[in-house]
């Protein structure tokens, strides 16, 4: 059964300076069902919840080898991500291709930590003045997974797409992306590189592929519908975020076994914006700002990646999404190995 409820406003984009910053932001929504998580590809089964660690600096080398073994898992999912440009200002032809390219990575980075079903992503960016003046992201619409304790229950369109290979709009964009041309002219950089992610970034401009791998972050599952300032919710529903949203001592928390296991108890969400983790400093959750998705501010010349927490955060929310533990180098370089095989497999059945 397929519900659609009133779209909810817009969600973020990021903040233009190096300094702390509360992002004002707009709420959306999304939610997921309960999966199981079945790492088949690399021959174990993880259990949920798993791991301490809360995000890596890999060196260049370490993260070289997982870029590569990500791509290759990535491609057995065949999902295609399919980016058009809607360009309300006209002045931007230029950029289209690195901001085609950058969106696809980031989404096949996404999927390359998920079961996924054969599917085609698609997704608008629009070119436009932002009441924030940096941008916003969300699914366009939501999928009803049922009524529990009297609570309607709802997950993004593009998370459930990801999962059953079901596109319940059609030709419709699934994910919405909007970007302020202030924003693209004074903030943004365009990753020559985006592959590798080895350019440095400039240290007067946010790195673009962090930002588009943030929306995609809330786009599958980082939304809700409780209200920022009150934790509650408008009606009657709620999404998978929303239902794991508590509040002690008039701070917000993120309360999912997974990531409640990986963090160590309660995850501090952001005081001003509840589909974000971290606060300021001296605020509950100060250390969470190098996360990818904190919401206190994305320093000038610094790249963000996707964490654990964020992968525990969405695993928590029902997408099938792995939990790695760190593994080595010897370690990334099987699954690679593993991956390639299967890929082969998949292509040439009667060969391997």
């Amino acid at each position: 059964m397929v519900e659609i409820v009133p779209q909810a406003l817009i969600s973020d984009l990021w903040l233009p300076i190096s300094r702390p910053h509360s992002c004002q932001q707009f709420q959306y929504f999304a939610a997921n069902s309960k999966d199981s998580l079945n790492l088949e590809d690399i021959g174990k089964t993880i259990q949920l919840p798993v791991g301490k660690e809360m995000h890596m600096r890999w060196p260049r080398a370490i993260h070289l080898i997982l870029t590569f073994f990500m791509f290759q898992c990535s491609a057995l999912a065949a999902v295609d991500w399919n980016v058009t440009i809607d360009d309300q200002i006209g002045s931007y032809a230029s950029l289209y291709p690195a901001m085609i390219e950058q969106t696809k990575i980031a989404g096949a980075t996404w999927a390359s930590y998920m079961q996924t079903a054969d599917t085609t992503i698609d997704v608008k960016i629009s070119i436009l003045n932002v009441v924030s003046n940096r941008g916003s992201g969300r699914s366009e619409t939501t999928h009803f997974l049922g009524r529990f304790n009297g609570i309607r229950l709802y997950e993004q369109s593009a998370a459930w797409e990801l999962r059953s290979g079901n596109d319940i709009n059609g030709a419709l964009p699934d994910v919405l992306i909007e970007l302020d041309p202030d924003y693209i002219n004074t903030q943004m950089w365009f990753d020559p590189s985006p592959l590798t992610r080895s350019v440095p970034v400039p240290n007067n401009r946010i790195d673009s592929m962090s930002v588009f791998l943030h929306e995609l972050g809330h786009a599958i599952a980082m939304n809700g519908w409780k209200d920022h300032v009150t934790a509650q919710l408008p009606s009657d529903y709620q999404s998978t975020y929303d239902q794991f949203i508590t509040t002690v001592n008039n701070w917000r928390y993120f309360t999912g076994p997974a990531a409640m296991a990986l963090y160590g108890g309660p995850v501090p969400l952001n005081a001003v914006n509840l589909h974000h983790v971290g606060n300021n400093f001296g605020s509950p959750g100060s250390e969470l700002i190098p996360d990818l998705m904190n919401g206190v501010v994305f320093n000038w010349g610094t790249r963000y990646y996707i964490s654990s927490l964020d992968r525990a955060i969405i695993a928590d929310t029902g997408v099938p999404i792995s939990i790695p533990e760190p593994v080595g180098i010897l370690g990334l370089a099987l699954v690679a190995i593993v991956c390639q095989r299967q890929r082969l497999a998949r292509w040439l059945p009667n060969l391997v």
